[in-house]
């Protein structure tokens, strides 16, 4: 009997973890070398984790990993936390409760979260389309005034329907950018937040500063950085910038955090970098995005880094 005490206490200590690291995943806030580490340490962790975002994916307002809630909310509200919604979403799961939102109110809250190795399609309500990258997340809120959305992490490609009385700001980082109808990607990481503007025009603002930095047409691209500076404004290639849509990624002259960070959205156990030193180092390269190892192979023997294999992954370090 009190064996089976234990193993029960045990069952419900595991499914208690894996609520936490769905929310967390979903709200963007995991600590993504340490949920590997959690699902590779037991079979168990793993079903559990599987068995519960299955569960997540038949909830009545779920539909394939994309969560909607509309709810009326005052002028001091109109922001949406994805964090608050997984919550009550998990809380729901864990008690085993039925839960349906309400449909009826005047503003909108959108949150979608693409897996690991897989895109995502969104249709918003205005007509708008985004492809979220592999392992991103996003949250929107539209009123009958505004259209906003939020990067919390990853990439995305918005393509804006047009609506002069309602204009749409995309917030990334610190960065803060301001369209009416255009087509852009936005890419959150290591170095900053880049935007690269392929259609129509985006103005950019810093720090939630009253007057606009830098504006972007066509063909633009421009980095901003955690502290605010920006780098100059330069030509891109649409071809190599979009590959990701057709499962390639291509890098001229780019960090190895940032090549590091992208492969890290299709891999199952994580690339850390933990020397600064190494992640500074300049990369130029292209390759299938299932194709990490391979490459991670080609850097070490091409690169001043060497490669150790964990139980949560790989750690990647400057040679001596």
């Amino acid at each position: 009997m009190a064996e089976q005490d234990q193993s029960l206490s045990a069952k419900r200590q595991i499914e208690a973890e894996a609520r936490d690291w769905l929310m967390a995943v979903y709200a963007g806030k995991a600590d993504q070398a340490g949920f590997h580490a959690w699902l590779s340490a037991s079979s168990a962790h793993a079903r559990a984790y599987r068995q519960l975002e299955q569960a997540w994916r038949d909830l009545p307002l779920s539909e394939a990993l994309d969560v909607e809630i509309r709810r009326k909310v005052g002028a001091r509200q109109r922001w949406f936390v994805p964090a608050a919604l997984a919550a009550s979403l998990l809380l729901c799961l864990g008690l085993g409760v039925a839960w349906k939102a309400s449909t009826t109110g005047n503003e909108a809250g959108l949150a979608y979260a693409s897996e690991i190795g897989k895109l995502r399609t969104v249709n918003l309500p205005d007509g708008s389309t985004v492809a979220l990258g592999a392992d991103s997340a996003m949250a929107a809120n539209f009123s009958k005034t505004a259209r906003a959305i939020t990067l919390d992490h990853g990439r995305a490609y918005f393509d804006i329907a047009h609506d002069a009385a309602r204009p749409l700001t995309v917030t990334a980082g610190n960065a803060s950018l301001h369209v009416l109808g255009t087509a852009f990607e936005v890419w959150k990481g290591p170095s900053g937040v880049r935007l690269s503007v392929t259609r129509g025009r985006v103005a950019v603002g810093v720090n939630a500063a009253p007057a606009y930095v830098a504006s972007l047409g066509a063909g633009e691209q421009i980095v901003i950085h955690e502290d605010g500076s920006l780098t100059k404004i330069a030509a891109f290639a649409e071809k190599d910038l979009l590959a990701w849509r057709q499962g390639r990624l291509v890098y001229r002259d780019a960090a190895l955090a940032d090549v590091v960070a992208d492969m890290n959205r299709y891999r199952a156990l994580p690339v850390k970098i933990l020397d600064p030193k190494a992640g500074a180092l300049r990369v130029t390269a292209a390759f299938r995005a299932d194709q990490s190892e391979q490459v991670l192979a080609g850097l070490a023997a091409s690169q001043p880094i060497r490669l150790e294999k964990s139980q949560g992954g790989v750690i990647l370090r400057a040679k001596n």
